[in-house]
């Protein structure tokens, strides 16, 4: 059973957090258990000393450190080989992988926190607790007194054993997802959203 996520070091190490995904998967799993962590690594030149902590913390290997460059084509197989997409990001724009991923029919276990909560649910995914922390030290563009997220590890991990042990809810919650993201979040649902902006008189940025 494949988790996956990905990250790209331009990002930001530290706000994209997969050393929480690789807690998170250890606790959630003995490692007798037929599960798998694949974490795809973009721009890994970005941040050497982040990619060097993240392979100290995961010296398993049940946990894969995928360094070289993809095509979207083969980000999208990757994707679509996954059984599911893990993100304990500790803050978040859109969200576009766990979007795809939700399309692709696939359960996603996120960080309750940022762009990804326009279109996930606890109906839908599977959303992860956290604390909303203030940052003490500038991290790249976001200063000190920022907030972000603190997803709770213990939550996600319960979540990886439930998608892991529940097919049925998985099922449940991914056909919910796909209908989510085609009623609100198609190119024609996005449509017609701008249009009711535009005839509500709101002002597009240009």
């Amino acid at each position: 059973f494949v988790f996956l996520f990905v990250f790209d070091c331009l990002s930001f190490v530290e706000r994209k957090n997969p050393l929480a995904a690789v807690r998170a998967f250890r606790q959630a799993f003995a490692p007798d258990a037929r599960a798998l962590l694949v974490l795809k690594v973009g721009h890994p030149e970005a941040d050497p000393e982040a990619l060097a902590a993240l392979r100290v913390a995961a010296p398993d290997p049940r946990i894969v450190l995928l360094e070289d460059a993809m095509t979207r084509s083969e980000v999208d197989s990757l994707i679509e080989a996954c059984d599911a997409y893990v993100s304990l990001h500790r803050s978040e724009g859109f969200g576009l992988t766990l979007a795809e991923a939700m399309l692709a029919g696939k359960p996603v276990i996120a960080t309750n926190w940022s762009g990804n909560t326009d279109f996930m649910t606890a109906e839908n995914s599977f959303p992860v607790d956290a604390e909303i922390v203030t940052l003490t030290r500038d991290i790249g563009p976001y200063g000190a007194g920022s907030r972000w997220a603190e997803p709770d590890v213990e939550h996600a991990a319960r979540l990886m054993r439930q998608v892991y042990e529940r097919p049925d809810d998985v099922a449940r919650r991914v056909e919910r997802a796909q209908l989510t993201l085609a009623e609100g979040f198609s190119p024609a649902a996005v449509a017609r959203r701008l249009r009711e902006l535009v005839d509500g008189g709101v002002a597009l940025p240009a």
